[in-house]
């Protein structure tokens, strides 16, 4: 047990200095490409400082990294559709560059279920007219599909002097991967923020129906825009039913299950 938790300090200790180098690559690389891969690579690093301060009991400042999370991959949701919106405007747009037709509308039905910083000013958003599944596509790649889980989206690779001095190469933002990815760290953002919230709540021994309302987010958009068979979508809406009553919110939890297996079938 010692052992362990001399571990989690150790990485703790790691990724906060990290974070404290941060705003050097920011600096150092403010062109528009550069910007969403630092965002990205921020949104897990506070991701995962999230999850080494939960391991160690401090909840509270894990709650405050795991929101840094999800402004970090709202700014990087935000950069990469002001960068489809260029693409689309272009009238000699190139093959890559073309594609930006088809993952703008996912991106921006996306958009529209951001939980803005203040939540208390958070409206309800009108309803998504774009069929997501239909516009992403039969999606038959298993090894990306079962990639999509916690470990893996929020599992940091070692960030090389290559990888610094290295532009963003724009291909590989304009993947459904890639934006698969992106949609994945969102929920699990969520997700995170919900986990804390429930933790502080439960020490506080007040209700949790802020935490409900994060995790509640999470699982729609998991559900909305994630392929089925991804492990996410199934350990989101396991731990929703594990915390939080069924019987209090059952009109969402049907419709977001009934959405999975009318998917489910249609493949069959």
């Amino acid at each position: 047990m010692r052992a362990r938790l001399a571990m989690l300090n150790e990485c703790g200790t790691h990724l906060s200095m990290c974070l404290k180098q941060a705003p050097s690559l920011v600096e150092s690389k403010p062109t528009p490409d550069n910007k969403l891969k630092i965002a990205k690579y921020l949104t897990k690093l506070h991701m995962q400082y999230c999850a080494i301060l939960s391991q160690l009991n401090n909840h509270k400042e894990a709650l405050e990294h795991a929101k840094y999370s999800a402004k970090y991959i709202h700014l990087t949701l935000c950069e990469l559709s002001n960068l489809l919106e260029d693409f689309a405007r272009k009238r000699n747009a190139s093959i890559l560059e073309s594609t930006s037709k088809t993952i703008l509308p996912i991106l921006k039905a996306l958009l529209s279920k951001l939980i803005p910083e203040d939540k208390a000013n958070t409206t309800e958003k009108p309803k998504q007219t774009v069929n997501i599944k239909n516009l992403f596509g039969f999606f038959s790649c298993e090894e990306t599909i079962m990639g999509l889980n916690i470990g893996n989206i929020m599992q940091l690779s070692p960030l090389t002097v290559m990888d610094s001095l290295s532009e963003c190469e724009r291909q590989f933002e304009l993947t459904r991967e890639s934006l698969l990815e992106k949609i994945a760290m969102l929920a699990i953002s969520y997700f995170c923020i919900s986990t804390e919230k429930r933790f502080l709540a439960q020490m506080a021994g007040i209700g949790t129906k802020d935490s409900e309302f994060f995790h509640g987010r999470a699982l729609e958009i998991a559900c909305q825009f994630l392929p089925s068979e991804c492990p996410l979508v199934s350990h989101v809406y396991a731990t929703y039913q594990k915390h939080y009553s069924a019987v209090q919110r059952p009109i969402v939890v049907q419709v977001l299950m009934a959405s999975l297996k009318m998917a489910k079938s249609l493949k069959k």
